[in-house]
């Protein structure tokens, strides 16, 4: 049987993930988002921007009909996400770093272990 997060759990593994990258390099552009995205910020909320996380649940929707996502759905959301905020902003470095994460497996591992972090 293949492992499965919430849509909501996710989320989370996302956040976690991108904040990792944030503190690598300290790129202000993705941690502007990354205020945008914190599921931190509000008491009770998903996001600190209900958008963004409307957004999400959309683009989760696209790639599964269930509430539950494998870890190569929640990846690919993941990525979609990033892509989005290129499409809709024109902001190209999350364009980069979706193509940054694709192309490289030490991310992809990083990103298992943040999985591993919230369960």
């Amino acid at each position: 049987m293949k492992k499965k997060l919430t849509i909501k759990k996710a989320y989370v593994t996302t956040y976690n993930f991108l904040s990792y990258l944030y503190f690598q390099n300290l790129d202000d552009n993705l941690g502007g988002f990354l205020g945008s995205m914190s599921p931190e910020i509000w008491v009770d909320a998903n996001s600190g921007d209900p958008d963004l996380y409307n957004e999400w649940q959309r683009i989760t929707s696209e790639i599964s009909n269930s509430q539950t996502l494998t870890l190569k759905e929640s990846f690919l959301a993941m990525i979609k996400l990033l892509n989005m905020q290129y499409e809709l902003f024109d902001e190209i470095w999350a364009k980069n770093l979706a193509n940054e994460i694709l192309n490289n497996k030490k991310l992809f591992k990083k990103w298992i272990d943040c999985i591993k972090s919230i369960n």
